[in-house]
């Protein structure tokens, strides 16, 4: 077993992206063998890059209100939401409120 507060995670600045930042909780360095839990902060007026991949999403949003903006359209985030991106749904977490977006995003284990 591995337990682990998220206040001892660090936050990662969220590349490309603007006043976001990621906190990578539970992942493949801690030998995870199937999924990663990570907690997303967005900062109002910030977001995450737009941008494409492979594998899945599912999130749950925490606190804040916000958009997931995908070519399918839009979902509304707000506390108690959760949302699936399917693969190869090009798409961006954006903070159109007033106070921090926070959401916990799982994904599968990525290699490498």
């Amino acid at each position: 077993m591995y337990k682990v507060y998220e206040k001892e995670v660090k936050p990662e600045i969220v590349e490309e992206g603007k006043a976001a930042t990621i906190k990578w909780i539970l992942h493949k360095g801690i030998g995870v063998p199937n999924f990663e839990l990570r907690i997303f902060e967005i900062q109002p007026g910030g977001r995450t890059p737009e941008h494409v991949h492979h594998w899945e999403h599912e999130v749950y949003v925490l606190s804040g209100n916000g958009k997931v903006k995908s070519e399918r359209g839009d979902a509304e985030l707000k506390p108690g939401v959760a949302v699936f991106v399917p693969p190869q749904e090009k798409h961006v977490f954006v903070n159109d409120g007033e106070e921090e977006l926070k959401f916990i995003c799982v994904i599968p284990r990525r290699e490498g």
